[in-house]
Formats: structure tokens, sequence, C-alpha cells
């Protein structure tokens, strides 16, 4: 019966072993498709002088408008990661209640006593979440201000 009780043991341990590895895998590759993001959005915004001053309304305004859609894509990525992230994490947190050592639960619980460990690990998606707003945000303000800039409907500015 022991050695059943150890095979159980033994198992729940790499099963425990495998998810973790799972979910830094998938941590990895967030992160990886937040760099290419920020670069094409980078690029965007580093197109988008050039733009403005080779072509004419609309065209100029192509790098923001591409922009805007990467901002979009982008929240689409985080939201489809957070997902994975919240599952593996949930299964890590019931497959730690059958091991007698609780790492993931006590590093939530440690950092954080107000708010439920889901929601403590679901800041950092929030961050990320206004980031890409004020992102938006940005390529928005842009484009607005060439358009209306080249469509000469901008009140002169005494200075």
């Amino acid at each position: 019966m022991e050695d059943s009780n150890q095979k159980n043991d033994n198992t729940l341990l790499e099963q425990y072993k495998v998810y973790i590895h799972s979910l830094e895998e998938l941590k990895n590759r967030k992160t990886t498709t937040n760099l290419m993001f920020i670069s094409l959005s980078i690029a965007m915004l580093t197109l988008t002088p050039f733009f403005d001053q080779a072509f004419n309304l609309p065209e100029k305004l192509l790098p923001l408008m591409a922009g805007i859609l990467l901002v979009y894509l982008w929240k689409i990525f985080l939201n489809s990661y957070k997902k994975h992230e919240l599952s593996k994490l949930h299964i890590i947190l019931n497959l730690e209640k059958e091991l007698p050592c609780k790492c993931f639960n006590e590093e939530l619980g440690i950092r954080s006593n107000y708010v439920t460990k889901i929601e403590r690990y679901l800041e950092i998606h929030l961050l990320q979440e206004r980031l890409l707003l004020v992102l938006k945000i940005l390529f928005m303000a842009i484009l607005i201000y060439i358009a209306l800039r080249d469509l000469n409907l901008l009140p002169d500015f005494p200075f």
C-alpha cells in the first residue's frame, strides 16, 4: 500500500513540475510576444514622420492606423495568455493542495493578504491593459493632430 501511495505522490509531484515548467514557458512566450508588439509599435511611430513628409492624406496616416490595429491585436493576445495562465495557475494551486509544500500558494499569500491569490496574480495584466490604452491614445492623438493639421482645421497658435 505504501508503494502505491509513493507512486501517487511521485506522479503528483511530476505533474506539478510539468505545470510549473509549462507556466514558465507560457510566460516566456508572452514576453517574446510583448517584445514583438513593442518593436512593431515603435516602428510605426518611427515611420510616422517619414510618411507625414512623403505622402498626402490619407496615406500619411497608414503607420498610425497600423499602430492602432497592433494595439487591438496585442490586447487579444494578452487576453489569450491571461486565460491560459489563469487555468494553469488554478491547476497548480489545486495540485499543491495534495503536496506537503505549497510554494505558489505561500508566495501568493505572502505578497498579499487583502486580495485573493488570483486577483494578485492578475495585477500585472491590469497594468499591461493600461499601458495598451496609453499607447492607443498616443496613436489616436497623433493621427487626429495630423489629420486636422492637413485639413487646416487647427487654430493658429501665437507661438
